[in-house]
């Protein structure tokens, strides 16, 4: 759990506080530096109080968004789809060589 507010945090360049069903609370600046760290041995009320920034300017992701993943999504379509030109071209080439033979 710690690992993923650390990854959290430094991914969307904000302070992140998460609580896990452990009854453990994580406190976590934008650069991945843990200010807090407390779990409770049960059920029980737990108070955690830490200075945590509110964040910093936005990542390269932030600010762009999904564009690289779409991108990637549409590269990958259209090899698949030139791959199968290209099988239908050679089949076609192959069927033409083998009925002049």
């Amino acid at each position: 759990m710690q690992v993923q507010a650390v990854f959290r945090a430094v991914e969307n360049r904000v302070s992140t506080v998460m609580v896990d069903g452990a009854f453990r609370i994580t406190m976590v600046d934008p650069y991945g530096r843990m200010l807090a760290d407390q779990t409770t041995p049960g059920a029980g009320a737990l108070t955690l109080v830490a200075d945590v920034p509110l964040g910093t300017a936005g990542t390269l992701y932030t600010r762009m968004g999904d564009w690289v993943g779409w991108l990637a999504l549409l590269g990958w379509i259209a090899f698949i789809a030139l791959q199968s030109v290209e099988e239908r071209r050679q089949k076609k080439a192959g069927l033409a060589g083998t009925a002049a033979g």
